[in-house]
């Protein structure tokens, strides 16, 4: 399949990969980097990609646990064990 060698990604693929590559971002690092490549509101493209279930918030018990307890920021993962099973809407799809 040809690749498209001009394809620009969009803001929220940017940010998507950046996470990725992270892990985990707090708040404040992803402002960080989307001011560095010209993205205007980042966290309005992070709940983009938490509605469509690629990334989610990280649970408050490992937040504290990986940034300890003074850390008052949201922290954006891909990590699986991360996700908060506690909303319905949010279950794993098991068919």
């Amino acid at each position: 399949m040809p690749v498209d060698l001009f394809h620009k990604p969009t803001q929220c693929e940017e940010i998507y990969e950046f996470i990725k590559l992270r892990g985990r971002v707090l708040t404040h690092e992803l402002n960080h980097y989307a001011d560095i490549i010209h993205i205007n509101n980042p966290g309005g493209r992070a709940r983009e990609l938490k509605a469509k279930g690629k990334i989610w918030r990280m649970r408050k018990d490992i937040l504290e646990m990986v940034y300890g307890k003074d850390c008052k920021e949201e922290c954006w993962s891909v990590v699986l064990a991360d996700k908060n099973y506690d909303d319905k809407r949010e279950l794993p799809n098991l068919q």
